[in-house]
Parts: structure tokens; C-alpha cells; sequence
């Protein structure tokens, strides 16, 4: 998703939205957000390591 989000909440929304549109278990899916400067503000990557 390459289109800027002013909020975190518009992006886990925008974020939400796409997962659901993929057709996979969304537990499935790995995610990363990064804000502009390119630092990593939310990741599910730990939790999916995990579970594995």
C-alpha cells in the first residue's frame, strides 16, 4: 500500500481492508507499517514467529 496515511488509525483501517481482500486467513498474513522516516511502528512479525 503505497499511499501515505495522516493517522496510524487510517492506515490499520486501509490495512484491515486490504488483508480482507487477499482471500487468505488473515492470521496468515505478515504486516509491517512503517511512518515516513521509515521506522517500524506496528508488525505482527514477532507473533509470527512464534506461532510457528
Amino acid at each position: 500500500m503505497p499511499d501515505p496515511f495522516s493517522t496510524l488509525a487510517e492506515a490499520k483501517e486501509a490495512a484491515v481492508t486490504h488483508i480482507a481482500g487477499l482471500g487468505l486467513d488473515p492470521s496468515c498474513v505478515l504486516y509491517n507499517v512503517f511512518d515516513r522516516e521509515g521506522f517500524t511502528v506496528a508488525s505482527n512479525a514477532e507473533q509470527m514467529a512464534g506461532s510457528g
